[in-house]
């Protein structure tokens, strides 16, 4: 098994600046398929890797034609979150302005995001209405189970119970969503 870690700030811009001469050069491929699969390979380590490059190949997904609209806040968003996963961070507030995409980040794709990392990872996520905690539970079914994140990490789990407010991997990791009850 290949043991991932998050890349550094440089490591991502490394990645990101790779362009067509790099490639042909280093890799000496004649033709645009194998360039093609270059960059396949490119934006799957950059997802790995990185948690807001993961939302921003996952948004198409998660939120359909809405475009994404990159911000700082974003960024600071899905560098607190990484650092949570590597238990650098225990506790954590975060205070943005609703539709600011705090919660497609941190309901929607980190969990999803965690799922390539570390599969058995156990998650419950709250929400004020059983109706918003359905929502997230089935966008995060929606894009575990889309061909995108199948095709480029389904070899290293499989959803063994696919509930909205359960989603369970025969990796014993699970995702469950409930509420306090309120409406909305």
């Amino acid at each position: 098994m290949i043991n991932i870690r998050p890349c550094t700030k440089e490591e991502i811009q490394d990645l990101q600046n790779l362009n067509d001469e790099i490639f042909i050069d280093n890799a000496k491929y004649d033709n645009d398929l194998d360039l093609k699969r270059l960059y396949k390979i490119r934006d799957v380590l950059l997802a790995e890797t990185s948690l807001l490059e993961f939302l921003k190949q996952a948004w198409p997904i998660i939120e359909g034609s809405v475009p994404f609209i990159d911000n700082w806040h974003l960024q600071v968003i899905a560098e607190h979150l990484e650092a949570c996963y590597r238990r650098e961070i225990k506790n954590l507030i975060i205070n943005v302005p609703p539709r600011s995409g705090k919660t497609t980040l941190i309901s929607v794709a980190f969990r999803a995001w965690v799922c390539i990392q570390v599969p058995e990872e156990k998650f419950m996520y709250a929400s004020y209405a059983h109706s918003l905690s359905e929502e997230h539970g089935a966008l995060c079914l929606t894009l575990l189970q889309s061909p995108w994140f199948r095709e480029n990490w389904g070899d290293r789990f499989s959803l063994s119970k696919t509930a909205i407010s359960f989603l369970k991997n025969n990796k014993s990791g699970h995702r469950i969503s409930t509420s306090v009850g309120g409406i909305g």
